[in-house]
C-alpha cells in the first residue's frame, strides 16, 4: 500500500518516499540551538553593546548654548537637597527596620516559618498601598 503526501498519517513526520520535488530543500539553513540556562543567566550580565546603525543627530548649538530651551528655568521653588533633619530621619528609619528584622527571630521561633511568611506579605501588601496613597499625596501637595 503506497501513500501519497496527502494520506500520510499525522505521525509520520520523516517520509523520505514521500514527493520531494514539491518540497525544497534548503541544506545552508541550519537551525541555531538554544542556549543552556546558565549561558543565558551569564549573558544578563554582559554589557550591552549598542547598535551600529543607530545615528545620533548633532544640531549646530555649541557646548556653551542652553539645549533645553523648552524647559522652565525658574521652576516651581522645590529644592533638591537633603538637610540634616532629612538624614537623621533615614537614619532612624533605618535603625528601626533593622530592628524589626532582628527582633523577628522570636516571632519565627513562636510561630513558625509560615506564619512568618504569612506575616510578611500581609504587612508587605499593607505598606505598598500605604506609600502608594503617601506618593499620590506627595504630587498632589507639594511642598519646597
Amino acid at each position: 500500500m503506497t501513500t501519497t503526501p496527502s494520506e500520510t498519517p499525522p505521525y509520520n513526520y520523516c517520509n523520505i518516499s514521500a514527493n520531494v520535488s514539491q518540497y525544497e530543500i534548503n541544506n545552508t539553513e541550519v537551525m541555531k540551538q538554544r542556549p543552556s540556562l546558565l549561558h543565558r543567566i551569564t549573558d544578563l550580565f554582559k554589557r550591552v553593546h549598542p547598535s551600529e546603525n543607530i545615528s545620533i543627530e548633532m544640531n549646530g548649538s555649541t557646548q556653551g548654548d542652553d539645549q533645553n530651551d523648552d524647559v522652565e528655568k525658574e521652576g516651581n521653588g522645590l529644592h533638591r537637597k537633603l538637610s540634616n533633619r532629612h538624614l537623621q530621619m533615614i537614619a532612624i528609619g533605618g535603625t528601626i527596620g533593622t530592628g524589626l528584622f532582628v527582633g523577628s527571630g522570636s516571632a519565627l521561633a513562636s510561630g513558625g516559618p509560615a506564619a512568618l511568611t504569612l506575616d510578611f506579605l500581609i504587612i508587605g501588601f499593607v505598606l505598598f498601598n500605604v506609600c502608594m496613597a503617601l506618593g499620590e499625596l506627595a504630587v498632589i501637595f507639594p511642598v519646597s
